[in-house]
């Protein structure tokens, strides 16, 4: 990818080799950071993080869970953790009219607004608007690795918005951390399937709904489709393929069995979503030209 590229190397306690790479886009808005590193084993108590000192008055803090975002202020239940939370793509902070944005692709784990200290808060009480990604830690005895050693690789995605868009900074955050993939049409794909040089395979509507997962199921005479609602809005759905035609379908449940059968119409399926639902179907399909496609 084009743009401006700065690199640093340096040091640190039990790290004699970090190298630190950073991207400036020339296309998008954001800074792309990307560190490589070795790390010496020991069995001292220790963690690491990387600190991403955002500044601003005030913060509100948000990040995103499985399917939706919380904001730990108001949010998180009487006895939940306040010093660590687990980070689905991104986490946020929104100060004077600003949000900055950590998307990290590797590393989980977040704390904001400082480091770790065992201390059990029981009120959520950041000490600064920062956000620190917490990448190694030997604290625990029993069910966790006694020392981390060998080299490791880490990347992140900073970005920022006026106003505070949690679907459009989950999209972001999916389009950073599920690249493009690659697949081979194989000799029984119809040689004009795809006239064109580009072409879509799937259309979902509206954009606050996003395909988390579409496979072939066992038997291979089926594909299950994972739909997510990431606006945390209730959404009429269209689902529809310009290279296949959806034969039958149905709602089934996280495993794939099937509970209820779906009417399917000339422009594809239509389907009712709940806010921030995670939905599961099966799909029944055929080539457009009416060739053998049961499974898409």
């Amino acid at each position: 990818e084009q743009g401006t590229v700065a690199v640093l190397e340096s040091s640190a306690p039990n790290t004699p080799w970090i190298r630190t790479t950073i991207l400036l886009p020339s296309h998008r808005k954001a800074i792309d950071i990307s560190y490589k590193l070795r790390k010496v084993a020991t069995l001292k108590k220790e963690a690491a993080y990387f600190a991403f000192p955002f500044a601003g008055k005030d913060p509100v803090f948000r990040y995103e869970t499985q399917n939706g975002w919380v904001n730990p202020a108001k949010d998180e239940l009487i006895g939940g953790s306040r010093e660590w939370y687990s980070v689905n793509h991104w986490a946020a902070m929104t100060s004077d009219g600003v949000t900055d944005v950590v998307i990290p692709e590797d590393a989980p784990l977040v704390t904001i607004g400082d480091i770790v200290r065992g201390k059990w808060p029981v009120a959520f009480d950041p000490a600064s608007s920062g956000i620190f990604s917490w990448v190694m830690s030997n604290y625990w005895d029993t069910n966790y690795a006694s020392s981390q050693g060998g080299d490791f690789s880490f990347r992140y995605r900073i970005t920022s918005t006026k106003v505070f868009d949690g679907p459009g900074l989950t999209r972001v955050g999916w389009e950073a951390m599920t690249p493009l993939e690659s697949d081979i049409a194989g000799p029984r794909s119809p040689a004009h399937a795809v006239a064109k040089l580009a072409a879509s395979f799937l259309s979902v509507r509206p954009d606050n709904v996003v395909a988390v997962t579409w496979q072939l199921e066992s038997r291979g005479t089926e594909s299950m489709l994972r739909l997510e609602e990431i606006a945390g809005e209730p959404e009429q759905v269209q689902v529809e393929s310009p290279l296949l035609t959806i034969k039958r379908a149905w709602i089934c449940n996280a495993l794939g069995d099937k509970k209820r059968e779906l009417t399917v119409g000339p422009d594809g399926l239509h389907l009712q979503m709940p806010a921030f639902r995670i939905v599961t179907l099966r799909l029944q399909t055929e080539a457009k030209d009416g060739s053998a496609g049961g499974a898409g």
